[in-house]
């Protein structure tokens, strides 16, 4: 229930420097693990977590606030309950899980000396994650086949690990086994999916070679593949050194709301921090965002029903305009450029879109076939330059909204291409910025405070603003203070979560 650290606060029952932090709400400190055992006991468990877990047919399993939550602080700190490789990923180290390539003057990976497979080195090999498993291959003489013949190619013979994992779990480790098991699958909307036919017919055929026939059965593969693929992270330290996929038991508990005002990081060490990103007000649903939010409404539920198998009816998905953006509108053909088309029904994937002045109904393949007209034009952009980007946003300005999902995209990208603020002409430096600044007036709707698009936001146009700085007055770039001040809190507020 304790976490050392070195705390710049006081024990809540006597006063004296503290040294850890409870770890169920992380808001309170002691001196060491006595007084927390006594505060425990006089009442802080009946306090302690911010959140309950709650049960609904729409939802499934939800995470309540049981008490107000202010935004920054966290809700939850977990280590994966279960690790691995992604079904297809580029060779990785079965142990640390980090990209490989082969050592200098050497044309291949290192290998473990005991089962073969691609490995860091002798540490690794020897780290308990990869025991059990490594002594099993080793046994049966299975042949991962996986050799370097170029940089990021990838192998589909990780596809069966994380699931003998789980496996493996069921006599050395049951009570997590079953826990794991009781999440959901949605295994009959994805059984007849060309993915799962396949997975289907492959893992089975290996684990039965690794494990015996008894051990596991089409059904059971299936079930724990959408097991998987329902309730994995993909686990993206601050580093991007690794490739893999986790289950976070607690963390899985927490619905999807395409307007979260929850979100997650990872530590090196694979840790996943949870915490607030707007203020939650006590019995208000705690919700994380499984989609991009530059996405339109269209793509987001398309994704989340083909991904999720479940169809989103948050309060953006709901709302035809997206909170007044038209992120999934075009221009009306009939009408004035400020004319918009929205979904007649906006829940329905396959609705036709009407317009909001003349009431015309225009078929849904219309309306993909004229955002198709942009996305034929990107498809031919120059992607090492923002020329290409800059004249497709002229172009199309009369077919597409000014917040289109599409466009909004074009201007994320274009803060990539334009590249480091220190190699930039003093013209393409004020264009980046006028792009952050105005990505950072469609976060505060779709993902404000410390929101993930907000946040990666501010952290390009702090680097903007320093070039600037230096070659502005101070009067030019008054307006700007603000932003840079917030821009510099969030960056050490993230330092600070993550150390």
């Amino acid at each position: 229930m304790s976490e050392n650290s070195s705390l710049e606060s006081v024990c809540i029952v006597c006063g004296t420097k503290a040294t850890q932090k409870c770890t169920g709400c992380y808001s309170v400190t002691y001196c060491g693990k006595q007084h927390q055992v006594e505060d425990w006991k006089k009442g802080h468990k009946n306090s302690c977590k911010c959140y309950e877990i709650q049960l609904s047919d729409q939802l499934g399993r939800y995470c309540v606030a049981t008490r107000n939550i202010k935004k920054g602080q966290i809700i939850l700190k977990e280590k994966p309950t279960l690790i691995g490789p992604k079904t297809v990923t580029p060779a990785i180290c079965l142990s640390c899980h980090k990209y490989l390539s082969p050592p200098p003057g050497q044309d291949n990976f290192n290998f473990c000396s005991q089962c073969n497979w691609p490995m860091c080195n002798f540490v690794c090999e020897n780290e308990p994650i990869h025991q059990t498993e490594c002594k099993i291959f080793a046994e049966k003489k299975f042949i991962p086949n996986i050799n370097f013949t170029s940089q990021g190619k990838t192998e589909s013979n990780y596809c069966s690990i994380m699931a003998l994992r789980l496996l493996l779990m069921k006599e050395k480790q049951p009570e997590i086994y079953d826990k794991i098991m009781t999440l959901e699958s949605h295994l009959d909307q994805r059984r007849n999916t060309q993915l799962y036919q396949i997975l289907g017919m492959n893992i089975p055929v290996c684990l039965r070679g690794l494990l015996g026939n008894n051990k596991i059965n089409r059904e059971l593969a299936l079930t724990i593949s959408g097991i998987f693929d329902t309730n994995c992270f993909d686990v993206k330290i601050p580093s991007g050194k690794i490739n893999a996929r986790g289950i976070y038991y607690k963390a899985a508990m927490f619905s999807h709301d395409c307007h979260p005002n929850a979100r997650h990081l990872f530590r090196e060490n694979t840790e996943l921090i949870l915490f607030a990103t707007t203020d939650i007000k006590k019995g208000d649903i705690i919700s994380l965002s499984y989609t991009q939010p530059l996405k339109g409404t269209l793509e987001r539920r398309t994704h989340l029903k083909d991904a999720k198998c479940f169809e989103c009816m948050c309060q953006r998905c709901t709302d035809p305009t997206e909170f007044g953006l038209y992120m999934s509108s075009i221009v009306c053909p009939k009408c004035n450029e400020n004319a918009k088309l929205i979904p007649i029904d906006v829940t329905d994937i396959e609705s036709d879109f009407k317009c909001e002045s003349c009431d015309a109904v225009f078929d849904l393949n219309d309306v993909k076939e004229t955002k198709k007209i942009v996305l034929d034009a990107i498809k031919l952009a120059n992607k090492t330059s923002p020329n290409d980007f800059e004249t497709i946003l002229e172009t199309y300005k009369d077919i597409q909204p000014p917040n289109a999902s599409i466009f909004l995209e074009i201007k994320y990208a274009l803060l990539q291409l334009y590249g480091n603020p220190n190699d930039l002409s003093e013209e393409h430096l004020q264009r980046k910025i006028d792009i952050c600044m105005e990505l950072l007036e469609i976060s505060k709707k779709l993902d404000p405070d410390y929101g993930a698009l907000r946040t990666t936001l501010l952290k390009e146009l702090h680097g903007c603003l320093t070039v600037l700085f230096n070659l502005k007055s101070q009067d030019e770039t008054n307006k700007y203070k603000e932003l840079y001040e917030e821009a510099i809190r969030i960056k050490q507020f993230e330092e600070n979560l993550l150390k």
